[in-house]
C-alpha cells in the first residue's frame, strides 16, 4: 500500500494553478458564469519567480517546516497563482474539497512542507461560504495565523474573502469568484495605465 501512496507522487501534478492575467477574458463576462465554470472560491498565492513553490524533487516525506515563512511581498498581479476551490474527477471524496501535494487532491498544492493529503475545505452550514480542517498534516494549517484544529480534534474554522490561509509554508489569500473577478479588473486597468 506504501508503494502505491509513493506513486502519486512520482507523476506529474496537474497545473491547476493559473496566472491571474489568465481569468481577464471570463470575468469580464457574467460573473454566475465564471464562478460555474471555475468554482466559488480560490486560493491566491502571492510568490513570484518561475519557481513559487518549493517543489518536491522526488517522492518521500513531508520536510518540517521549523520557522514560519516570511511575509510575501507584493508582486505584479501577472505573477500571481490562482487555485480554484472546486470539486474535480481526482478526488473521490465527494462531501469536502481536498488540499494537498499529491495529484489526487482537488486542489494541489505542490511544496516539500504541504503533506500529501494536507487539510480540505467543506462547505458551510449555509451553503454560500466555506470551513476548513487540518487533515493531521504534518506542518498544520492556519487562517490568519491561528491554527486550525485537526479533524476529530475540533470544529472547523470559517474562512472568508481576504483571509490568509496557510499549508505548511505556503501562505495563500482566500477570495470569492467576485472578488477574484474584481482584482483581475483592477490590474488589467493598473497594466493599462502603465502602458
Amino acid at each position: 500500500m506504501a508503494e502505491e501512496e509513493d506513486d502519486l507522487d512520482t507523476q506529474p501534478a496537474p497545473d491547476e494553478a493559473h496566472r491571474l492575467d489568465a481569468f481577464r477574458v471570463e470575468c469580464q463576462r457574467d460573473p454566475a458564469a465564471f464562478s460555474k465554470l471555475h468554482g466559488r472560491a480560490f486560493l491566491l498565492l502571492r510568490r513570484g519567480g518561475d519557481k513559487p513553490l518549493n517543489r518536491p524533487t522526488r517522492p518521500g516525506r513531508t520536510l518540517v517546516q521549523s520557522t514560519p515563512p516570511e511575509d510575501s511581498r507584493e508582486l505584479s498581479p501577472s505573477q500571481y497563482l490562482v487555485f480554484p476551490i472546486r470539486k474535480t474527477e481526482r478526488s473521490i471524496i465527494a462531501r469536502f474539497y481536498s488540499v494537498g501535494q499529491t495529484r489526487n487532491n482537488d486542489v494541489v498544492v505542490r511544496d516539500v512542507t504541504v503533506s500529501k493529503f494536507h487539510a480540505f475545505f467543506q462547505d458551510a452550514d449555509d451553503g454560500k461560504g466555506f470551513v476548513l480542517l487540518d487533515a493531521r498534516s504534518t506542518n498544520g494549517t492556519f487562517v490568519n495565523g491561528e491554527r486550525v484544529p485537526r479533524q476529530g480534534v475540533g470544529n472547523p474554522v470559517p474562512v472568508r474573502s481576504g483571509d490568509k490561509v496557510r499549508f505548511g509554508g505556503v501562505e495563500l489569500s482566500f477570495l470569492t469568484a467576485q472578488e477574484l473577478c474584481e482584482l483581475v479588473r483592477a490590474a488589467a486597468t493598473a497594466a493599462g495605465k502603465r502602458r
